[in-house]
């Protein structure tokens, strides 16, 4: 069974332990980092990852990718449209669970907001990411905390198109006690 895992930030340190306790079991396991505070500050954060999945992901490549187009960025608006339509997804609403994409309401980029064609590429590239992820590794199951972000809820729609079981645990309002809800 291939076991796909979804952190964010600090969510990597529980996650990163329960892959090491697939992997014992003969699981193949893949964590996929989904945000960009370890590459950009943090390097070392990967640390945690060795000896506890088969293999990890993150958003590096894109986001260095995105850097290189300067002025020159061509957004391909055809296929945005055709993903939305093949995934029963709306990119607007998504948008809106992106702390680097929507600024509005997350205060990250206090000094300088990027233009619409920047984030647009942005999630261009992520959606090819995540296709590429889920089309190599081949998960049997989803696993993540928290469905609170961009890359996540991507994947959840994703997911749920192509009948990959999506588990998610939330925090309950009772303490020490959590939800888990899958698709």
């Amino acid at each position: 069974m291939n076991i796909l895992f979804l952190s964010f930030e600090l969510e990597s340190y529980p996650l990163s332990k329960l892959s090491n306790k697939y992997l014992i079991e003969g699981y193949s396991t893949h964590i996929f980092n989904t945000d960009e505070w370890t590459f950009i500050n943090n390097k070392n954060f990967y640390n945690i990852y060795n000896n506890k999945c088969n293999s990890f992901s993150n958003l590096e490549e894109e986001f260095v990718k995105l850097n290189k187009y300067h002025d020159s960025i061509k957004v391909d608006y055809a296929n945005l449209v055709n993903f939305e339509k093949e995934y029963n997804i709306s990119l607007n609403k998504l948008i809106l669970t992106g702390h680097i994409l929507y600024t509005s309401s997350h205060f990250r980029e206090t000094y300088h907001i990027s233009s619409v064609e920047i984030k647009l590429k942005w999630i261009e590239l992520v959606i090819k990411k995540c296709l590429k992820i889920l089309d190599e590794f081949k998960p049997d199951v989803i696993i993540t905390l928290d469905n609170n972000y961009f890359v996540k809820n991507l994947m959840f729609y994703i997911a749920r198109k192509r009948n990959i079981p999506f588990l998610n645990t939330m925090n309950g309002r009772v303490s020490n006690k959590f939800i888990v809800a899958d698709n």
